[in-house]
């Protein structure tokens, strides 16, 4: 009767500690999936706002939101791989793109290359950000 079943498990595949690991590793995947989604509309919108400088400061507010909303969703996710150092750079990030109490209006020579190193600091994290996809030494 063991051997019906060893041959049965073999046949099926995977067993059911396989499968959950294979499901975590979805579900990493799809959370750094979103993790580039998100760096991407935020380089998008900095991006927009640099190509359109003349009408950026009719837009200041839908611009401020979407680069505070990325900034504040890329800090939790440096904070949680705990990279602490990116994680603060875009909690700053998301205080300086604050869409309630701005700091800087989108005019001037000073806020087209703040607008600039934000795209900057975005694309290099797409690179220099990356999650783990293997469980941590202490968790999991």
């Amino acid at each position: 009767m063991n051997t019906i079943r060893t041959v049965a498990d073999e046949k099926r595949g995977l067993s059911w500690h396989d499968w959950q690991e294979k499901n975590r590793l979805r579900d990493l995947r799809g959370v750094a999936t979103r993790a580039k989604l998100t760096k991407y509309a935020a380089m998008t919108a900095l991006f927009l706002a640099l190509v359109f400088w003349s009408h950026a400061l009719d837009y200041q507010a839908v611009l401020a939101f979407a680069v505070c909303a990325g900034a504040v969703r890329v800090a939790f996710l440096a904070a949680g791989v705990r990279r602490y150092g990116w994680a603060s750079l875009f909690a700053g990030m998301a205080l300086l793109y604050n869409p309630i109490l701005p700091a800087f209006a989108l005019a001037g020579r000073p806020a087209f290359f703040l607008v600039i190193a934000s795209i900057a600091v975005f694309g290099s994290s797409l690179f220099l950000l990356k999650p783990r996809l293997a469980p941590s030494v202490v968790g999991y």
